[in-house]
């Protein structure tokens, strides 16, 4: 009897240390960049702005671009315990999203109704028409897909049929904006350094002197 008291004093000893043990460390969690404080004064209007973030508006800059990377890794490295949330609240929001959907068909005043339309398992729309009535049949007139098969990026700007809808005009992008933003940046120190001293600052001083400069004229 006293053998098996003593064993369950041990027993009840050995659970109390177990519980009351320290719980295994956990990783510090990552800081968060800091966006650097960078004096920048902007008279506007009669009224002197200080703004010490404006430089994070220079799209395309080593030091912007560094900066939004590591917001990205931090954010990366912070949300990683939900990653398998995330998964299955994306695919519950893309199961109630129509992926084959279209729009409502509209005229440009002739005898074809007009609409856009995207199928399942394709990224970008497809621009169709039909005669008015319901025995029309679908004319593709412009896959996008197609069109951007070998594009790392491209989107589907304004179109428009001819007026007399034999022909379809369109417009496309092919550069998304941090790209255009690299590409304004890199138009920019040209023009600064064509200009000479001084034409930097006053480019920041007035974005309408900075698109003047830009496309050439003086």
């Amino acid at each position: 009897m006293r053998t098996r008291a003593s064993l369950l004093a041990v027993a009840f000893v050995s659970f109390a240390a177990h519980a009351l043990a320290a719980p295994p460390a956990q990783p510090a969690p990552p800081k968060p960049p800091v966006a650097p404080k960078v004096p920048h004064t902007l008279a506007l209007h009669g009224e002197t702005l200080e703004d010490e973030y404006f430089w994070l508006r220079e799209k395309g800059t080593p030091r912007v671009d560094a900066y939004l990377r590591a917001e990205a890794d931090y954010a990366k490295v912070v949300m990683a315990p939900t990653e398998k949330l995330q998964a299955t609240l994306y695919d519950e929001l893309r199961s109630r999203m129509a992926e084959d959907d279209s729009s409502a068909p509209f005229s440009f005043g002739g005898p074809f109704l007009y609409y856009t339309r995207v199928e399942a398992g394709k990224q970008y729309p497809i621009v169709c028409r039909r005669r008015a009535g319901r025995d029309g049949t679908e004319q593709i007139l412009l896959d996008i897909n197609q069109l951007g098969a070998k594009e790392k990026y491209i989107a589907l700007g304004q179109w428009f049929p001819s007026p007399d809808e034999k022909r379809l005009a369109y417009s496309t992008d092919q550069e998304s904006e941090l790209s255009a933003a690299r590409r304004r940046r890199a138009a920019w120190r040209a023009c600064w350094a064509r200009r000479g001293p001084g034409a930097r600052r006053a480019c920041r001083a007035s974005r309408g002197c900075r698109r003047r400069w830009c496309s050439g004229s003086s």
